[in-house]
Parts: C-alpha cells; sequence; structure tokens
C-alpha cells in the first residue's frame, strides 16, 4: 500500500469509518508508520485506539515507545505551528509560523467557509486554495491556472524543482484547476512570486483603488495610484492602468458623481499631454 494510500486509510478510521476488520495488532502497525513517516498528529490520535492488554507485552512496549515519541514530536511542532481557521468555518489547520508570517506581510488573507482547506485572498481576489494540510507537505490548488500553465509558469520563475509535484489530471483532455503538492518550505518561498504575478491582474489594482477611494476622499487620479503602488507594490503598464481608469470613469458617471468623472478625465488628458512633450 502507498503512503498516501495509508494516510487515507487512517483518516477514514480517526473519522469512524472503515472499520470492520480493524483490530489492535493493525492499529499497532499504524502508529508505527505514523511514526516512520512523521504523522505525529495521527500516531497520537491512535493510541487510545489500542485497548490495555490487547498486545504482547513486547509489542505494548514498543507502542509506548512510539506513542512517547509521536506525543513529543508534536508538541514540538505546535510551537511552530499556528492554528487558522477560514472565517465562518468549524475546522482549523495546523500551518508553519513562518509561512502565515509570509503570507500576512505580502497582504494575503483567509476567505471562505471551507472546512477542509485554507483559501488565500489578494486584494479580495482567490489567489490560492491549500489542502491536505499536513505537518510537512500541503496541495495548492491554483484559481487561475492549469497543469500545463503551471508547468510553465513554475520553469519560467526559477522553480522548475517543483514541476514534480504537479497533480495532473486522470484524462489528459480534462481541464481542471492546476494542485501542486510542496513541503512548506518550497510553499513559503513560491507565496511572494504567486502574488508578484497576482499583482499583474487588472482585477487587483481595481480593488486596491476601490480601497484607496475608501481610505482617502477627493483625490486625484495620480494619488490614488501612489497609493495603490506605496501599499501593494504594484507595477503595471500604462495600458492596464489606462483600462481601469476608464472602467473608474465609467462607474463614477453611472452612480451619478459626474464631477470626480470629469476631473480624472481632465487628469488623464493633461498626463497624456505632458508626457507627449517630454517626448519631443
Amino acid at each position: 500500500m502507498s503512503r498516501d494510500s495509508q494516510k487515507r486509510k487512517i483518516l477514514r478510521f480517526l473519522k469512524g469509518k472503515g472499520r470492520k476488520d480493524i483490530d489492535a495488532f493493525c492499529i499497532y502497525q499504524w502508529i508505527d508508520r505514523c511514526h516512520f513517516h512523521g504523522w505525529w498528529d495521527l500516531g497520537v490520535a491512535l493510541g487510545p485506539s489500542v485497548p490495555p492488554n490487547s498486545l504482547d507485552e513486547h509489542y505494548h512496549k514498543r507502542l509506548d515507545f512510539l506513542l512517547g515519541e509521536c506525543r513529543s514530536k508534536f508538541e514540538a511542532l505546535k510551537k511552530e505551528f499556528i492554528e487558522l481557521k477560514n472565517p465562518g468555518a468549524k475546522k482549523g489547520f495546523l500551518i508553519p509560523k513562518s509561512f502565515w508570517i509570509t503570507c500576512t506581510d505580502l497582504g494575503i488573507k483567509l476567505g471562505g467557509r471551507s472546512n477542509s482547506g485554507l483559501r488565500l485572498e489578494f486584494l479580495g481576489k482567490k489567489i490560492l486554495y491549500v489542502a491536505r494540510i499536513g505537518t510537512n507537505t500541503c496541495v495548492f490548488r491554483f484559481f487561475d491556472m492549469d497543469s500545463d500553465r503551471l508547468n510553465s509558469w513554475l520553469n519560467s520563475h526559477g522553480f522548475g524543482h517543483l514541476v514534480e509535484g504537479i497533480i495532473w489530471p486522470k484524462n489528459a483532455s480534462q481541464t481542471k484547476k492546476a494542485c501542486l503538492k510542496v513541503s512548506w518550505t518550497d510553499a513559503t518561498n513560491l507565496i511572494p512570486s504567486i502574488i508578484e504575478e497576482a499583482k499583474s491582474d487588472v482585477f487587483v489594482l481595481w480593488e486596491g483603488l476601490l480601497q484607496a477611494v475608501r481610505e482617502i476622499k477627493d483625490c486625484t487620479w495620480g494619488m490614488y495610484l501612489d497609493f495603490i503602488k506605496d501599499k501593494y507594490s504594484i507595477v503595471l503598464p500604462d495600458s492596464k492602468l489606462e483600462t481601469v481608469r476608464k472602467f473608474f470613469v465609467h462607474v463614477c458617471n453611472a452612480a451619478g458623481n459626474e464631477h470626480l468623472a470629469k476631473r480624472l478625465s481632465i487628469q488623464a488628458q493633461q498626463a497624456t499631454k505632458q508626457g507627449v512633450e517630454q517626448n519631443k
């Protein structure tokens, strides 16, 4: 039985499923595998399922050693981890503090109500779904990439060594969101590049603009952009900035704020004229 299959079977047992024909010696073997693979929390959780005097004496001695190791390792691990929950979710997940500190420094927040993983958002945009969360690894599910694009993106951004972790669709013709199995160390290193990619999205700029409008009143277009660029370190080509400006003017007109729409249009014309004169 493969490592992942065995872990799934243990998790099913702990949820109260698949208990038929599972005896004390089988659970003892599972605890041994948990110790071997570093699934400390699962080893501890399995301990109470082995009744007293259900094994030979030397097996019980070995079991006491394994459970003691699992408990001590798990307690040490919890000091390096933090429990997080999606807003409104019942179940929490232990993830490394270093990973979450990196996320919060980048402006990432939790969203959704899932009890099977964590949804990471940046300026209101869904970036990643973090699933199959364990003490050593996790799986990233990308909302805006399929497997082929993720493969290309990893290679082009210096993460070619991670392509082996891509979970490809069983059906080659099937298109689905890309999934990547990574260690927590690689996950922490990957997050800044993922956010840089997200910053190139016009939607993210738009969300940043809305935040700027809420926080500072009656500003010029340039002041709004400076606010966004300084707060989120967003760098976008003029064409994308102009797309967002035009849409913002359209929204202002539709909302009856013709004064702001006119001001933004005049400022853009002045900026364009100034740029032309500088290029002469």
